[in-house]
């Protein structure tokens, strides 16, 4: 019974974790008005740890979601 509950727990935890980030693309398929192009996408690790990416040729937008526990919005 204590492996099965451990087991359970351990998904649990998992499963949360995981659902925090998502990332969506903002265009399936071709972009909108875009034009073909030869353009490569970059990116460079800048000192400060930072990824700064450049000449983005399928924009993304990253999500990040509070844990289940708390709040999502502040409590003053």
């Amino acid at each position: 019974m204590k492996k099965l509950v451990s087991v359970a727990l351990l998904c649990f935890v998992a499963q949360s974790v995981v659902a925090q980030i998502q990332t969506l693309p903002l265009y399936t398929g071709t972009i909108p008005n875009s034009k073909p192009s030869s353009v490569q996408e970059s990116s460079v690790t800048l000192p400060n740890g930072g990824v700064r990416i450049s000449n983005v040729v399928q924009p993304t937008l990253t999500v990040f979601l509070p844990p289940a526990t708390k709040p999502t919005a502040p409590l003053w």
